[in-house]
């Protein structure tokens, strides 16, 4: 008998029971599920990683561009009298402007004799019979 039951463990361990077939495919099953939930949490981080470090970036750019700016401004204050001459430059080139743009408006476009749609005033069909 001893034999005989050797020939079924081994039979059992090489051909397991519908049983055993299933409980070894749901373990596979959720074993390849939680490596497939593991590397798409890890996606996410990445991304999520990614994602902040180009905001930081961003705001790295901007303080930048802040510092420069105030570098330049600051670079200005001993020369005020460029500062002065450079606005009154400014203004006067704004004005002249203004008053070209306002003499343009003023003009009156018209030609004396035609209406809107270019035919002669006082014109009659009958008048060139």
């Amino acid at each position: 008998m001893s034999t005989n039951k050797t020939l079924e463990r081994l039979l059992n361990r090489t051909l397991p029971d519908d049983e055993t077939r299933l409980i070894q495919k749901k373990q596979k099953k959720s074993t390849a599920a939680r490596r497939r939930a593991k590397v798409l949490r890890q996606e996410k981080e990445k991304i999520k990683e990614q994602t902040a470090l180009a905001s930081q970036d961003q705001k790295i750019a901007r303080i930048a561009k802040r510092k420069k700016a105030v570098a330049r401004l600051q670079s200005w204050e001993g020369k005020s009298e460029e500062l002065q001459e450079l606005q009154e430059e400014i203004l006067r080139t704004r004005q002249e402007k203004v008053g070209v743009v306002s003499k343009a408006k003023s003009k009156v476009h018209n030609t004396p004799g035609l209406t809107p749609g270019l035919a002669p005033v006082g014109y009659e069909e009958s008048d060139s019979e």
